[in-house]
């Protein structure tokens, strides 16, 4: 039974494959028994399939979900510092259904996926911080939000162990009364690349987050973050390695009040005995 510090979630999962010569079927049902939230049940069914030209597929997916209130969620509205209107609303489930469709390329080192997508989400829980009152907490939207975006990914892999990675998304997140979302920045992109061989490894990592809403008024701004690391072998027994976050020392925040940290350098030894 659940209690203040615990909750049981009892589920079972159920997956069916079918592969053929040119398309690959799937579907998967899940059904739920939370003590606290009831018993819900969810599916996913798939598809992807030959174009016919080389190296290109069609995918798509259609599938529902549900969500229940995490523990934090729940015990951080019952902090004295959490907002009025989140103490005294207590959370239920979000439920949620959407399909996507896209492409999968693949020619020679570079691979590549183009993903259209659209959810709604039923009871959607955000978290909202109001500095004024330095207070905050999770919410729940009424009604129904909607959620569309594109999405693209690619790698590229070239000889002597380097290889280059990215992806790109453009999301709108709008409540039942076509408002934006709270923390969705509609613009998020990286890009990575690493080098490296039998006995080290460098990568370089840049993201970038556009503006996004408090809904409080307050607007963050974009910021582009570059983060680094070196690992060295040594010996058989012995690794060295050295990790930066926010190498040039960007300064943001990705909730209002809290400003993220600057320039951090990690420096690390492991010894195996």
């Amino acid at each position: 039974m659940a209690n203040a510090r615990s909750r049981g979630n009892d589920a079972a999962f159920l997956n069916v494959r079918r592969v053929g010569e040119t398309a690959t079927l799937s579907g998967a049902v899940r059904a739920d028994d939370n003590d606290d939230f009831g018993r819900y049940t969810s599916w996913r069914i798939t598809a992807l399939t030959d174009t016919g030209v080389d190296g290109l597929a069609f995918k798509a997916a259609y599938g529902t979900g549900f969500r229940a209130p995490s523990p934090y969620e729940i015990g951080s509205n019952q902090s004295p510092w959490a907002l009025a209107e989140a103490r005294d609303n207590a959370l239920d489930a979000e439920q949620s259904k959407g399909w996507e469709m896209g492409l999968r390329g693949s020619r020679n080192a570079l691979a590549w996926e183009l993903t259209y997508f659209e959810q709604q989400v039923s009871d959607a829980i955000v978290y909202r911080y109001d500095p004024s009152l330095f207070a905050g907490g999770y919410l729940q939207i009424p009604g129904t939000s909607q959620f569309s975006g594109v999405e693209a990914t690619a790698s590229w892999s070239l000889d002597d162990g380097v290889s280059i990675e990215g992806f790109i998304s453009d999301l709108s997140a709008e409540d039942a009364d076509g408002n934006g979302l709270p923390y969705r920045p509609e613009t998020t992109a990286q890009i990575s690349a690493r080098i490296g061989d039998a006995k080290s490894e460098w990568l370089l990592l840049a993201r970038y987050t556009s503006d996004r809403q408090d809904g409080f008024g307050t607007t963050l701004g974009d910021y582009t973050v570059v983060d680094g690391s070196f690992r060295y072998r040594v010996s058989e027994d012995i690794k060295v390695s050295v990790r930066a976050e926010n190498l040039t020392n960007e300064g943001y925040s990705d909730i209002v009040g809290y400003r993220s940290p600057g320039r951090t350098i990690y420096v690390g030894l492991n010894v195996s005995i």
